[in-house]
């Protein structure tokens, strides 16, 4: 053989190599990026399972407001992974003061059975019918540390304890207990305590307000 021919084939067999050693790097590479994508995921969940399970003291199905013996001075609550409540985004009733008393949500606008969604992951915490107001209502608490209600049903389609994903369909729009007409009642709480949804959801765009709200103590 030709030291040229020779060249030549040793050219060939350093590509091959060169080549297969960056398909295994690029393979190692994303075997890493994956590992470590589930590994912060995991991480995240229990980060969020610890939070949850430090803000409240307690656990109960009975009670719609779960207000707790210790309520952080600022709190960081992630608000990333959500979903709208409902498709629809006109409010008809603000959060504040109504004929003398506190309307310690937003009523938003729909029609009888329409489809409505838990806003983040979390717990289903209450379940029931609620002759003071409410309703067939849901409770939701939420890893990020939120609880969220959902008043007026028609219907309620989950079950106490039961986890549930942002976006999943948790019950049908109403028109149940103190109600004057067909909408959703929505509460965003922390730690019992009301929080106006305007200032975490932006209706109007169908969006959070931004990735992150941070709870100062008041």
């Amino acid at each position: 053989m030709t030291l040229k021919k020779l060249m030549m084939v040793g050219i060939c067999l350093s590509f091959f190599v060169v080549s297969s050693n960056a398909q295994e790097i690029n393979k190692q590479i994303a075997y890493n990026k994956s590992t470590a994508e589930s590994a912060l995921e995991i991480i995240t969940n229990n980060n969020h399972i610890t939070a949850f399970e430090e803000l409240y003291d307690t656990w109960e199905n009975k009670r719609c407001h779960s207000k707790t013996e210790v309520v952080p001075n600022t709190y960081k609550i992630d608000l990333r992974k959500f979903s709208m409540p409902i498709e629809q985004s006109c409010i008809t009733s603000n959060f504040g003061r109504r004929w003398n008393r506190n309307h310690n949500g937003v009523d938003i606008k729909a029609y009888h059975g329409d489809t409505i969604y838990s806003a983040f992951g979390g717990k289903v915490r209450v379940v029931k019918y609620d002759p003071n107001g409410y309703g067939n209502v849901i409770v939701i608490r939420h890893w990020n540390g939120l609880e969220t209600v959902y008043g007026h049903l028609s219907k309620q389609i989950v079950k106490i304890n039961e986890i549930v994903e942002a976006g999943q369909p948790i019950g049908l729009a109403g028109n149940t207990g103190r109600s004057t007409g067909t909408h959703l009642h929505f509460e965003t709480r922390f730690c019992g305590i009301p929080i106006n949804p305007i200032e975490l959801f932006s209706f109007r765009n169908k969006d959070v307000t931004g990735d992150f709200y941070y709870w100062k103590k008041k």
